[in-house]
Formats: C-alpha cells, structure tokens, sequence
C-alpha cells in the first residue's frame, strides 16, 4: 500500500465513526489489512466467510479477511499509540488508534435508539457487537441462523419449545410458552400462566432504581428495552433474588440464557398478538388498537390480569400491561404479586 492510500485509510478509519461510514470502509480486505499483523485464527466460511466480517470470540476482536480470521486488537498500553487503525478491548470500551492516540468508538448501551451514527457498544448479555445507524442499534459480525426462520408468530422455533413473538423496532422476538414452572430451567406445559413474582420480590423495598429511565406518561415507549432493564434490576441493592426480573434474568430455557423481563414497550407488543377475552380500541395507551388492529389470536395462555413489565414509573411504582383489555398501568405498587412472561430478542 503506498503512502497516499494509506494515509486515505487512516482518514477515513479515523473520521467515518462519526458520519456513519465505519461498516462501509471495513467492508474491504484492502482496508484491514492494515489492522493487524494477519494472525490466522482458523478458517471463516460463508456466511460468515465474507470478506470483512467481524466477530468477537475469546477476548479478540476478528475480521474475515475471505479466508482466515484475523486479529485486528493490538495492545493498549496507554493513551497514546502508533501506526493507526487498530483496535482494542480496554475493560468494556472498545478504541481504535488514529496515529496518536486511543479515541473511544463505544456507545452507551440502551438497546434499542441511539443518537450518535458510528458508535459501537458490546452487548454482552447477546454476546454481540452493535454500531448505531443514527436510529437503532444494529448487530455487527457473524449473525447466528435464525431459530424462527419460516415460523409463524406463535409457532415453535426450531431446537426449542419458545414460541415467536414477531419483530418490534427492527429486532426479532421469541418468548417463553404458557403454563411454565417456577424455576431457572423451566419446563412449561402450556394452559394459562400461574407464576406471580413481586416487582422487587418478596423481600424487596422501594427505590428509584438511577440506571433506569422513569416513563410517568401512558403514552411514551419505553426508551430502554427490557434486555437493558433486567440485569440492572436483577443487581439492584432492593431487589430480592425472587424479583420478577431476577426470574427472568436466570432463566435457562430452550437452550438460551439471555431471557429477560419485557419493557413496557415489548409486552404491549406481546398483549398485540395475544387473545385477550375483551379489547379496549384506545388500548395500549402507546400503540393504541396495536397500531389500528385489533389483537390478533397468535399467542395465547395469558392470564386475564396485569403483567409486570420491567419499565420503571418511580421509586414505588413499575408498569404493568392488562392481557384483558391492553390497558397500560403506571402506579403498579412494586411490591405488588402479578403474573411474568419472560421475552429474548435478536
């Protein structure tokens, strides 16, 4: 590579995080070779296999380069750096060197809407990388096969008993069946929910929890979803082990660990494609009618009352979503017993 064109690469390395064209410039083998010392980590194959794939395995930052995986991390060992283009792993940020120093390309997790186009963010409870489209968050590198691919909402996904849930904000879902037993590996029998969990469990007490964003108005989305809320609640001081979020956050079920407790948001999305015994058309509050449909008869086994959902109002109150008539109700006492389905996205 001459001069020219390898200062080119450095400028557009250094500069495209910033105006969303990171994934673009890293789509070519030509631009990563300057990346790393072409370590081979094992032959990629398709899909995978295409030339500029990323993924992170056993603490490595990899691309494809068509043929092999290779390192592009070197080590970080301190502000500044030299040669410029590489990446590194520095406790849960992730840097690239522009030839001086270490300039930081992590976004703050929300999972669901970012702001800033080019931000990266390791979500670790996926095991995925993420970069930000200026909208939404989207995965980088090797996505695996789809469990639910060709299934219709409510039908089991292939290898497990979980049941697609459809697509919300550009991820899809899958969640637990009905009639599952109180336990971190479940077995679930269909007929209707009987698990009650306390929002903050048994043992629990109020607390504005800092982490989570408050939504005090019916009509506002939450704008974190519940992968994002459950393990914050789950770690919270308050927050007894038996915590509706804690049975979630521990679940083990058709061979995935990363189940959480729906937001707001999603277990509307759920209610949506439910079959609730009587329907209110100004309900959700939030997608009112679900979005000018009534419900549909998809997902079913819902008890008749209010769900918890892992949205925080305040410091007494959570959200909780009426499977009756899709009403969405804020001042939920979070010591208060209700009924819990557990949700995973991907």
């Amino acid at each position: 590579m001459n001069q020219n064109a390898y200062s080119e690469t450095i400028y557009k390395l250094r500069y495209g995080l910033q105006r969303g064209l990171m994934l673009r410039h890293l789509c070519f083998a030509s631009t990563f070779a300057i990346l790393s010392s072409s370590t081979a980590f094992g032959a990629c194959s398709s899909p995978a296999g295409v030339t500029g794939s990323l993924q992170y395995i056993t603490n490595d930052f990899l691309y494809c380069d068509g043929s092999a995986w290779q390192s592009a991390t070197v080590s970080n060992t301190g502000a500044t750096c030299s040669g410029g283009g590489e990446l590194t792993k520095s406790g849960s940020d992730f840097q690239f060197c522009n030839g001086t120093n270490w300039i930081s390309v992590s976004g703050p997790s929300t999972g669901s809407t970012c702001s800033t186009i080019g931000s990266f963010t390791w979500r670790s409870a996926a095991l995925q990388m993420e970069w930000c489209d200026g909208t939404n968050w989207r995965r980088m590198g090797t996505i695996p096969a789809d469990p639910c691919s060709g299934k219709s909402i409510g039908q089991t996904c292939v290898a497990t008993t979980a049941l697609y849930a459809g697509d919300l904000d550009g991820s899809k879902y899958m969640v637990t069946p009905s009639g599952c037993t109180d336990s971190s590996t479940p077995t679930c029998s269909g007929g209707t929910d009987t698990i009650t969990k306390d929002w903050y469990g048994t043992t629990g007490s109020d607390s504005d929890i800092a982490a989570l964003t408050n939504v005090g108005v019916a009509t506002t989305p939450a704008p974190q979803k519940g992968d994002v809320e459950t393990p914050i609640i789950a770690a919270y001081a308050s927050v007894s082990a038996d915590s509706a979020a804690d049975f979630c956050n521990d679940m083990v079920y058709g061979g995935y660990s990363d189940w959480y407790l729906p937001s707001k948001t999603e277990l509307a999305h759920l209610y949506c494609k439910s079959t609730p015994s009587s329907h209110s058309t100004s309900n959700p509050q939030e997608n009112v009618n679900c979005g000018g449909s009534p419900p549909t008869a998809q997902l079913s086994g819902f008890h008749v009352g209010y769900y918890w959902s892992s949205t925080e109002y305040d410091d007494r109150f959570a959200w909780s979503q009426s499977f009756t008539n899709g009403s969405q109700y804020g001042p939920g006492g979070k010591g208060t017993t209700r009924p819990v389905r557990c949700v995973r996205r991907y």
